[in-house]
C-alpha cells in the first residue's frame, strides 16, 4: 500500500512542475472580408442569419387553422372518391348460373386453375418492383377465350389477397356479364358518356371479392368514349381503390379500340387458341406493342386447357 501512495505523490508532484498550456482562444479576425479568405476555422457553415427574412416567412406562413383546413378538405376529398367508387351492390356468385370455363370456381380442374395462378404470380412479382396496376387481356383473333381467361386472372389474383377491379372493354362483344351469370342496369358507358357515379355500375361479386364493371352491350362508336377525357380520369380514380384493374378487350386484329386502349395500360397479355392462329397473324396482331409492354402469352385449349407461356 505505501508504494502506492509513493506512486501517487510521486506523479502529483510532476504534474505541479509541468507548465500549464493554456487552450487557445479562436478569435474572429477582423481585417478578413471575403469569406474565402478566412481560415476554415471562422468559415460560416451555413447562410448568415441576417439573409433570413423572419418577418417575411412569419407573415406568409400559413396559420394553423389553414393547415387544418387543407388536412380536412384532402380528407372530405378522399371520402367522397371512396363514396364514389365504392360498389353499389354485392351478389354472391350462383354456380348454376356460372360458366364452366369459369375454372376457379370449380375444384373439378385444378390443372387449369393452376396455369391462371402462374399468370397471376408473375403480375404480383412484376408490380413488387415496377409500376404494373392495368392489365389488357386481348387476343389476335375471336374465339380465343380472352374473356374467360381475363375472368381467371382477375379471380386468382384475388385469391392473392390482391384489391382487384375486372372492367369488360370488349364494345363489340361484351360477355363478362353473361360468363359470370349476373345483371346490371348500369355499365361503363352510362359512366363515362352520361356521369353516372363509378360506384352504380361496380358489383361486387362473393366470396371472391372481384368488383367487376360491365358492359350492358355494344357500343356504335367507343372511339369517341376512349378519347374523352373522362376516361382516363375514370382509370386514374379507380386506381386508388385497387392493386389491379384488369381489362378484358376486343381482338387486336379486328379492333381499332384495342390499340387505343393498349398504350393506357401497363403490361398486356395475349391469349391465343391452340392451333387457330398463324404465326403472320400473331405477329401483326402485336405490331402495335412495345416489347415491354407484353407480360406474357395464355396459350388456351391446348392438350392441357390452358397454358402459360
Amino acid at each position: 500500500m505505501g508504494r502506492v501512495f509513493e506512486a501517487l505523490n510521486k506523479a502529483d508532484g510532476a504534474a505541479a512542475a509541468a507548465p500549464a498550456v493554456a487552450a487557445p482562444v479562436a478569435t474572429r479576425p477582423e481585417a478578413v472580408d471575403d469569406v474565402e479568405d478566412r481560415p476554415r476555422a471562422y468559415r460560416p457553415l451555413g447562410p448568415k442569419p441576417a439573409d433570413f427574412d423572419f418577418v417575411s416567412y412569419s407573415l406568409n406562413a400559413p396559420t394553423l387553422s389553414e393547415v387544418e383546413r387543407a388536412n380536412e378538405q384532402e380528407k372530405e376529398s378522399a371520402y367522397q372518391r371512396t363514396k364514389s367508387t365504392a360498389p353499389a351492390r354485392t351478389v354472391e356468385l350462383e354456380h348454376s348460373r356460372l360458366d364452366p370455363r369459369i375454372t376457379a370456381s370449380f375444384d373439378s380442374m385444378p390443372l387449369v386453375s393452376g396455369e391462371f395462378n402462374k399468370v397471376a404470380i408473375a403480375l404480383i412479382s412484376a408490380a413488387s418492383t415496377q409500376r404494373i396496376k392495368r392489365v389488357l387481356v386481348t387476343s389476335a383473333e375471336h374465339g380465343s377465350g380472352k374473356t374467360s381467361a381475363a375472368i381467371n386472372i382477375a379471380l386468382a389474383l384475388a385469391r392473392g389477397r390482391k384489391r382487384v377491379l375486372l372492367v369488360d372493354c370488349d364494345f363489340q362483344r361484351p360477355s363478362v356479364l353473361r360468363l359470370l351469370g349476373l345483371e346490371a342496369h348500369t355499365g361503363l358507358a352510362e359512366v363515362v358518356n352520361d356521369g353516372a357515379r363509378p360506384g352504380e355500375a361496380a358489383i361486387r361479386i362473393t366470396p371472391s371479392g372481384v368488383t367487376v364493371i360491365p358492359l350492358l352491350g355494344r357500343l356504335d362508336n367507343p372511339a369517341e368514349m376512349l378519347s374523352d377525357r373522362a376516361f382516363p380520369e375514370l382509370l386514374s380514380m379507380l386506381e386508388n381503390d385497387y392493386d389491379f384493374l384488369i381489362f378484358d378487350s376486343a381482338p387486336l386484329l379486328h379492333s381499332a379500340e384495342a390499340r387505343l386502349l393498349a398504350p393506357m395500360m401497363d403490361r398486356v397479355i395475349l391469349v391465343i387458341s391452340s392451333g387457330e392462329i398463324t404465326a403472320h397473324q400473331l405477329s401483326t396482331a402485336i405490331s402495335p406493342l412495345t416489347r415491354d409492354q407484353v407480360l406474357g402469352v395464355v396459350l388456351n385449349r391446348s392438350e392441357q386447357a390452358a397454358q402459360v407461356v
